[in-house]
């Protein structure tokens, strides 16, 4: 999932704001959506739960960022979704 902010310059012109990725996995036969990002991660690790597994989800994390910063997003200002 990709979440940006836009702003508008005093000329009109618009202009990406913030570019934010989340990194999720699917749990399960149900195919529930879950995010897995590091601070969920920390959360369910902390609680004893699990998307599909630990190191499931950890490898699904690590792929996600990966595939996103592979062609330069990072250095462009892309940062993983923060904590709500």
């Amino acid at each position: 999932m990709v979440g940006v902010d836009f702003q508008q310059d005093d000329d009109g012109a618009w202009q990406v704001r913030e570019l934010r990725w989340l990194p999720a996995t699917w749990n399960g036969p149900g195919h529930r959506w879950c995010p897995v990002a590091q601070y969920r991660l920390d959360e369910m690790a902390a609680s004893g739960e699990s998307c599909v597994s630990p190191e499931e989800d950890a490898a699904s994390r690590a792929r996600t960022k990966a595939t996103v910063e592979s062609m330069g997003a990072a250095e462009a200002g892309a940062v993983e979704w923060p904590p709500p």
